[in-house]
């Protein structure tokens, strides 16, 4: 998955403001990411043009706000949800305990695309 410049640098702002943040694996179209979310910290408002994520929870609460349509999920060990194509969404984490989840994208080329809330 090729990242382009603006995806980089919005990638590297995620990273910085994120404890953990581990890609656990990356081949053929396909981007495996390991993520924990301490109190208070989000993946901010954001589309992709031609993947779709899917989020499974390894623990939670974990919150997901989607925008057209717009909504929130919160999932449970082991829950799954997955965001559309173009579909504006945030990842946060609202409790007091570090929330953890495997993100599984695919489908074309890779982007982040800040979106404003």
């Amino acid at each position: 998955m090729t990242n382009s410049t603006g995806t980089k640098a919005a990638l590297e702002t995620v990273r910085a403001s994120i404890r953990q943040l581990d890609v656990i694996h990356e081949r053929d179209g396909v981007k495996v990411t390991h993520i924990g979310l301490e109190p208070g910290e989000e993946v901010p408002w954001h589309r992709h043009s031609q993947v779709t994520d899917t989020f499974y929870a390894v623990n939670g609460p974990l919150t997901i706000e989607t925008k057209a349509p717009d909504g929130a999920v919160q999932l449970s060990a082991g829950d799954v949800f997955q965001t559309a194509i173009d579909q504006p969404h945030r990842v946060s984490n609202g409790t007091n305990k570090t929330v953890r989840f495997l993100l599984v994208q695919g489908g074309g080329a890779f982007d982040f695309l800040p979106v404003e809330p």
